[in-house]
């Protein structure tokens, strides 16, 4: 029987082989070819709520969670859950 640290390894020699396949079959493409494109201007812009720390912070429980990276604020619950 594998011990948890063998399959740990395997999972992660397994990983590393997917991921060096993928690059050897992106390198067998062709290369694509230069596309014209135009920027169009935006329709609107959008305005996002500005939302303070104070109220971040009122979101601190593990069924209603936010945090902050940055200057960007992000609902993290569903991942608490896991």
């Amino acid at each position: 029987m594998e011990s948890r640290s063998d399959l740990a390894q395997s999972f992660e020699t397994n990983n590393f082989v997917q991921f060096a396949m993928n690059a050897l079959r992106l390198r067998r493409q062709k290369p694509l070819h230069h596309l014209e494109t135009s920027l169009s201007e935006p329709e609107e812009e959008i305005e996002l709520p500005e939302i303070s720390l104070e109220e971040v912070a009122n979101h601190d429980s593990a069924s209603d969670c936010w945090i902050v990276i940055y200057d960007r604020i992000y609902d993290v619950t569903k991942f608490l859950k896991l």
